[in-house]
């Protein structure tokens, strides 16, 4: 019976740790994974910190550093995440309206995504926006056209 209640209690001390966890991993983990020096790894970081969306708002500075990596994919899983993570990413609205204009359109895509989904707290974006709404890829236009709309909406 003793071993019972430790097991239990166990359980519950692991259960409701108050870090966000996707795949096994904590929202720390995933931001720590960022800087690993294999982009695969960093990517997979992104991805993850994307997929905890809200929940990893204190890997915003992480994220907006990864928007400068080296590796395109990289780059692009980064503003997804932070577009994933919305208003919480409002830090990120200067780096994300240098991304517009990032030389892969997936990361200009993403990053007009992004500032879309901050929202009116993006406003300092919407010269750039309007700028990427003229893009020759079209989903960056079709993306940056949509931000545009949600950055000039009223709170």
């Amino acid at each position: 019976m003793p071993r019972l209640i430790f097991i239990l209690a166990v359980g519950l001390l692991v259960g409701c740790s108050r870090e966000p966890v996707h795949r096994g991993k904590t929202a720390t983990d995933w931001t720590t994974a960022l800087h690993d020096p294999d982009a695969k790894v960093r990517g997979q970081a992104a991805r993850a910190l994307g997929a905890l969306g809200k929940n990893a708002e204190s890997a915003v500075p992480d994220l907006i550093e990864a928007l400068k990596d080296a590796d395109d994919k990289v780059r692009a899983d980064a503003a997804e995440a932070l577009w994933s993570i919305g208003r919480r990413a409002k830090d990120a609205v200067p780096a994300l309206v240098n991304a517009l204009k990032d030389p892969s359109p997936k990361v200009r895509m993403n990053a007009a995504g992004a500032l879309g989904e901050i929202g009116p707290d993006a406003k300092a974006a919407e010269t750039a926006l309007a700028a990427a709404a003229r893009d020759r890829d079209a989903d960056v236009r079709d993306a940056a056209a949509k931000a545009l709309k949600l950055v000039k909406a009223k709170k």
